[in-house]
């Protein structure tokens, strides 16, 4: 079977077979084969819309941060939010819109500019709970947890 992924596997390893998959698919989705106008105009690889989420700080113009995790749990619904995107970690499975430790944290929809360091708070609506969310300098979220 193509691209069987095998217990045991590196990530690498199952990148490798799942980027070939993707083009086996998007070959196959072009015009030629579907008899009509293709997704993504002839074929060409799919890149799903950007997903937001929302954070909390208390900066008006974009998102800066809070120096304390106790800041970043008040400011949730309180101060100011910005729509933040999030590029998932490899192992990572919550969701497009569901912050998770490795997480890189994103000001714009072209995954260009990494928020500023700092606590931001996050409600979480399926737990109707508030949560604070350390981001390190590189954009990487370190820690997630539930407010007090």
């Amino acid at each position: 079977m193509i691209n069987e992924i095998f217990n045991g596997d590196s990530a690498g390893e199952i990148r490798a077979k799942l980027n070939e998959m993707i083009t086996i698919i998007n070959y196959y989705s072009s015009s030629q084969f579907t008899g009509g106008p293709a997704p993504g105009g002839g074929g060409d690889p799919y890149t799903p819309p950007a997903s937001g989420t929302t954070f909390w700080d208390s900066n008006m113009g974009s998102p800066m941060g809070l120096q304390d995790s106790l800041s970043a749990c008040n400011a949730v619904n309180m101060l100011e939010s910005h729509t933040v995107y999030l590029q998932k970690a490899m192992a990572n499975m919550g969701g497009s819109s569901v912050p998770e430790v490795n997480d890189f944290v994103y000001s714009d929809e072209a995954y260009m500019m990494t928020v500023s360091e700092g606590y931001y708070g996050y409600r979480d609506d399926a737990m109707m709970m508030n949560k604070f969310i350390f981001v390190d300098m590189t954009g990487m979220i370190t820690q997630v947890s539930y407010c007090a």
